[in-house]
């Protein structure tokens, strides 16, 4: 009795996944690829890439705001490291995040 009990609390109380879109994540912003997670706002690049979004915009809300100059590219597509390429982007030059080099 003790174990169903213990089972059933551990079952209601774990944390669960939060899914988020990736409009949701930076509500202004212009998504330019869904497939990519990649979206502009005010001049800047975000890649976040295409799972655990809720935990990119917590990390996005951490960063400080003096570390992002427009123009940049902010890259959050990997889980423990978080890169800004400083720099303007030419658009009509660049095709993806394949080409951030």
């Amino acid at each position: 009795m003790i174990t169903i009990f213990i089972i059933l609390v551990v079952i209601v109380t774990r944390s669960r996944e939060r899914v988020m879109l990736l409009e949701e994540v930076l509500s202004d912003g212009r998504v330019i690829s869904h497939e990519d997670g990649l979206i502009e706002w005010r001049g800047v690049y975000y890649l976040f890439g295409t799972h655990d979004l809720h935990r990119r915009w917590e990390l996005l809300q951490a960063i400080p705001s003096e570390a992002i100059d427009s123009p940049c590219v902010v890259d959050m597509r990997f889980n423990s490291q978080i890169i800004i390429k400083k720099g303007p982007v030419n658009e009509r030059l660049w095709s993806g995040p394949d080409k951030l080099d």
